[in-house]
């Protein structure tokens, strides 16, 4: 309905609506992301045990692929956690204000023509 809106932002926004700081808002988002992400991760683990992996993936496809995302998760998320010692979010901000003008304007314009 908002453009732009995630959990993350959502939760990141109400902790600085309670006065934390930007870090301090951001560790409190990806902590509460845990349990969903550890629940996803039994569900599906529990579900490829049963049907196993997907027609041409090898193990080894499987396990690099699980590494690479772990690695490059952990790299966004220490990436967002120093951006945010420094700067705002003003710049996350503006782009959704911008995105949302943008997809008003194409729906009232699809919609009136």
């Amino acid at each position: 309905i908002i453009p732009g809106t995630s959990r993350a932002g959502i939760t990141i926004a109400a902790g600085l609506f309670r006065n934390l700081t930007r870090e301090s808002a951001a560790r409190f988002s990806f902590l509460l992301a845990t349990p969903i992400i550890g629940g996803a991760t039994l569900l599906e683990g529990w579900q490829m045990l049963e049907q196993g992996l997907p027609p041409g993936t090898s193990a080894r496809d499987f396990i690099v692929g699980l590494v690479v995302s772990a690695l490059v998760g952990y790299a966004a998320i220490a990436f967002l956690l120093r951006y945010l010692q420094m700067k705002t979010l003003k710049i996350f901000v503006a782009y959704r204000l911008a995105l949302g003008a943008i997809i008003l304007l194409i729906e009232f314009l699809r919609s009136s023509g």
